[in-house]
């Protein structure tokens, strides 16, 4: 992970190219803060993670409706800058 120690101020947004869901646990593990993640709809359906996504208030986008997955930008946006 490059450039943690710039971050000095919260909140903020960390951008992420992954390639595995082994890049989304690193993450975790060595961001300065818990994030919300941005993530497609179609994960809640999984078992357990589907569950946990809401309850933790991950941003969830609908890739198949673009109005609706830019109203989700819009909510996550709202959410930044009131810090939550």
């Amino acid at each position: 992970m490059e450039g943690r120690e710039r971050v000095t101020e919260l909140p903020c947004v960390f951008v992420a190219n992954h390639i595995s869901v082994i890049d989304i646990w690193a993450l975790v593990v060595h961001l300065p803060v818990i994030p919300k993640f941005i993530m497609k709809k179609e994960l809640l359906r999984v078992p357990i993670l589907g569950a946990a996504a809401r309850e933790a208030g991950h941003i969830v986008i609908d890739r198949q409706r673009l109005p609706a997955a830019f109203e989700a930008y819009e909510q996550a946006a709202k959410g930044i800058r009131r810090g939550s």
